[in-house]
């Protein structure tokens, strides 16, 4: 069995395939594309990044809050959509985290429907009770995913060691 030669290229084949892979072994899978968002807040430029991570049936993301006084301001944290489905054609759900060191749940982002309408709003710690309500954004920035999943790598990392 252990002379057996394909039993061996097969071993030095996937050993290589791995080494060479560009993609790290603790890899999630990650959506095509950012989705972003924004509004102004006074005279800066709210914005929010959302990228899909994991199975689609997990329904979870990376969001980044850009833009603003508080404690999300450019932190990158991963979020669990919770929902209701309505009757009605739009949804409601939010993009809820327990990984905010001091804070219990947090909801980041939130699609609610409001006159026949879906509306996006964004919460901050700072501000639990305001809500700031944010629009796709009218010339969304080139972002690659992977980029944001190694930035929010990093930052998990980081957070664990303080």
């Amino acid at each position: 069995m252990w002379r057996n030669e394909s039993y061996w290229f097969f071993i030095t084949f996937c050993l290589f395939s791995m080494l060479w892979s560009k993609a790290p072994l603790y890899a999630q899978k990650l959506g095509a594309y950012v989705e972003q968002f924004e509004c102004k807040v006074g005279s800066r430029d709210l914005k929010v990044e959302l990228l899909k991570i994991g199975e689609v049936d997990t329904e979870e993301m990376l969001i980044r809050i850009s833009g603003v006084d508080d404690p999300l301001n450019e932190q990158i944290y991963r979020y669990k959509k919770v929902g209701k489905n309505t009757k009605e054609r739009l949804k409601e759900y939010e993009y809820v985290t327990y990984q905010i060191p001091g804070n219990g749940k947090h909801t980041a982002f939130k699609s609610e429907n409001e006159f026949d309408e879906q509306v996006f709003k964004v919460y901050l710690i700072a501000k639990p009770e305001e809500s700031f309500q944010v629009y796709p954004a009218g010339s969304p920035v080139n972002l690659e995913p992977k980029v944001i999943y190694e930035e929010y790598l990093r930052q998990r990392e980081m957070r664990k060691k303080q």
